[in-house]
């Protein structure tokens, strides 16, 4: 830890979030880094270093309390600085640990007086895989309020799984028909939409609270991956259009329908949709089709140089999850800057990606093991 000369700054309370890896949970620790000014004692800190793991964030003027010298909380006019972007970088308070590893150092400035603290950036941990034997042939996930995982599996059966990873019950007999093999599920509030991979063209609507059907929506087209926008619009890609594919957007409340996408997808796969925006993997072109959802049109595209074969997409906040079959790999991107935030190498075929409100980013892998594949990003 450094300070300038002569100033009165003189304590640091540090909130360090400690990411476990593949598991469940985060575990918060609180460390004081104390120093002495003016009277010429050598400064003293600990810890000497504390450290993150890549592709996860923290709000400085969150983690750290910082006091002047008669104890009075610091909250504005602070400077925070790294000494290497290249592995970490500050966007007003939010330091992000982006690709690369190693040691670097956060400084905290004002009128003069500074104050760093060394930190080490080490690589996640390797994802997790769960089944409970209980498995077959996962199609796709998605995830509840309250954190569980609901994972269409063979049979028209849907599998439930705890937040923390724990097997909890199979339902059986709610799909439309029962024999279906469901492939793409989507939420939105209480409901879960599944896509029946038989007949194609049939979503099941599930009320999740009473585990009950609430409805079949026959949409008439072969469907691939769905998403449900802030409307309650159901946003299902059209398989059977391609090479020249659109997406059907219809209303759950209205029933009113219309087709967007038309001379911009070629073979689309991945959908998902927040805010005012929809996100598309498009497997040809390679590159990731954003739409406005109130207009109806194509406003960008991006990614088409670093992607070889995007297959699925998860957003949480402003951070796009891409699973890419083609290099074997799960993407971390910022949506806003489309900077690349994490890496993660897999074997198999990935078909879904999800995650949940505590940042585990979660695929299935229908092939290779019958596993679900979970990575806790941490936020």
């Amino acid at each position: 830890m450094k300070l300038a000369k002569n100033k009165r700054l003189v304590a640091v309370t540090l909130l360090l979030l400690s990411l476990a890896g593949a598991s469940f949970a985060g575990t918060l620790q609180t460390r004081e880094i104390i120093y002495i000014t003016d009277i010429g004692i050598p400064v003293t800190c600990f810890p000497a270093a504390v450290s993150l793991s890549v592709g996860s964030s923290l709000t400085l003027g969150t983690a750290f309390t910082i006091k002047d010298g008669v104890g009075s909380k610091v909250t504005t006019g602070l400077s925070w600085t790294s000494s290497n972007t290249a592995i970490a970088s500050i966007s007003q308070d939010v330091l992000t640990a982006l690709e690369a590893t190693g040691p670097i150092t956060i400084s905290a400035s004002k009128d003069g007086a500074s104050v760093a603290v060394n930190l080490m950036i080490n690589p996640k941990a390797e994802p997790g895989f769960f089944n409970g034997g209980n498995l077959q042939h996962p199609s796709d996930v998605a995830t509840d309020g309250s954190g569980n995982l609901w994972v269409p599996d063979d049979n028209g059966a849907i599998k439930i799984y705890l937040s923390d990873g724990t097997y909890s019950t199979t339902l059986s007999g709610l799909l439309s028909p029962t024999t279906s093999q469901p492939r793409h599920s989507a939420t939105y509030g209480n409901l879960l939409l599944i896509t029946d991979g038989t007949s194609s063209n049939l979503v099941t609507v599930i009320n999740m609270s009473t585990h009950t059907t609430s409805t079949t929506i026959n949409l008439g087209v072969t469907l691939g991956d769905i998403a449900v926008d802030a409307l309650g619009n159901l946003r299902a890609v059209n398989q059977a259009a391609y090479p020249n594919s659109d997406v059907l957007v219809y209303s759950l409340t209205t029933g009113t329908r219309q087709t967007i996408g038309v001379g911009f997808l070629e073979n689309p796969s991945g959908i998902v949709s927040t805010g005012n925006k929809t996100y598309i993997a498009d497997r040809t072109s390679h590159e990731i089709k954003i739409f406005d959802n109130l207009l109806g049109v194509q406003i960008g595209e991006k990614l088409g140089a670093e992607l070889t074969d995007p297959v699925a997409l998860a957003i949480s906040g402003n951070y796009l999850g891409i699973v890419d079959n083609g290099a074997k790999k799960l993407l971390i991107y910022s949506a806003v800057t489309w900077t690349k935030m994490s890496t993660t190498s897999y074997t198999g075929n990935l078909t879904s990606l999800s995650v949940d409100s505590n940042w585990h980013w979660i695929a299935t892998d229908p092939t290779s093991g019958n596993k679900l594949i979970v990575q806790w990003q941490g936020q």
